[in-house]
């Protein structure tokens, strides 16, 4: 495979986070602050893992023959497009080929998603032509920097999965993500 991951920020949601977490459990002193970070941390790393969905802010790297060639029909969207390996796509850069001075090709592409800070999948659509270069490098920043770009239902998951880890964070037994399975299932809909 030649997609690569450049750049993640882990630490941007939990700290737009903190306050509605801490509110959501009804502390409102800072001394906690240091663990509801890393359990935001995590219960977003669950999200992340178990919905296919892209939240945290990071960039990638990948050549057009990850994409396949020619694109193919949308679903539910434009007529045409490339399904992207990552969802939450913000920015992305088309460049022909890995030389330095190498064309920027990106204004004949746009990225569209049905549901931008949900589940579902992110395509790159051909403005002019259905062909790409095969050459191409495409640079693909993904997740989210704010907190109302995250749909809500991500956000009331998180933040009970978080006030559960904070609430048992002294007893025996782990928080096991099974015991939200179903509220996790519910929120993967990569073609919606």
């Amino acid at each position: 495979m030649t997609i690569e991951r450049t750049t993640i920020d882990r630490a941007v949601l939990p700290a737009l986070l903190l306050d509605s977490v801490k509110a959501h459990c009804r502390v409102y002193h800072d001394r906690d602050d240091a663990i509801f970070l890393s359990y935001i941390g995590a219960a977003i790393g669950i999200a992340e893992r178990k919905c296919n969905v892209s939240l945290n802010p990071a960039e990638y790297r990948l050549t057009a023959n990850e994409l396949g060639g020619e694109c193919a029909p949308v679903v539910m969207g434009p007529r045409w497009g490339w399904l992207l390996p990552y969802n939450n796509v913000r920015e992305f850069t088309v460049v022909q080929s890995f030389d330095a001075g190498a064309l920027d090709i990106s204004a004949n592409f746009e990225v569209w998603s049905s549901d931008f800070g949900g589940s579902a999948s992110s395509y790159l659509v051909p403005a002019v032509s259905k062909l790409m270069p095969s050459t191409a490098q495409i640079t693909l920043k993904v997740g989210m920097e704010d907190l109302p770009s995250i749909a809500p239902e991500f956000v009331a998951l998180i933040m009970r999965l978080a006030a559960s880890q904070y609430e048992n964070r002294e007893a025996d037994s782990e928080l096991w993500s099974d015991q939200f399975s179903e509220e996790i299932a519910a929120l993967w809909r990569p073609f919606s």
